[in-house]
């Protein structure tokens, strides 16, 4: 799914160029990454040619492989500090640990882009 609006948006020619400039997508392997601790400089180098700290909406397609192996969406409203979840197969007691994993990504994030020099004013416990 990932590949596939990634491929969409980044040809210059169609006519979903406009809504591209304002969205990063992300992949599960990006959240795999937080989630198993690897360095903010290797999510820096997976993600920044996404230039996430220029978009105002970040999306985030999660594989959940239990209980059924479906997809969620994550759709992280950068300016609002939002996140919302579209999962048609669970209610919403399952995201309590997802959305903790979502803020360690995120925070990676920040972190990187901030040392990077591409400064994102979004609050973390870790700066």
């Amino acid at each position: 799914m990932a590949a596939l609006l990634q491929h969409w948006w980044s040809h210059p020619s169609d006519i979903h160029e406009a809504d591209s400039q304002w969205c990063a997508i992300f992949s599960t392997f990006d959240l795999h990454m937080a989630r198993y601790n690897c360095l903010d400089s290797e999510i820096w180098h997976q993600t920044r040619h996404l230039e996430f700290w220029r978009k105002d909406v970040w999306l985030l397609p999660i594989h959940q492989s239990c209980p059924t192996g479906h997809w969620v969406l994550a759709v992280i409203l950068v300016s609002t500090g939002n996140i919302l979840l579209f999962d048609s197969l669970a209610d919403m007691a399952p995201w309590k640990w997802e959305i903790g994993e979502i803020m360690l990504l995120i925070t990676c994030l920040v972190l990187a882009s901030n040392r990077e020099g591409h400064p994102l004013h979004i609050i973390t416990e870790e700066g």
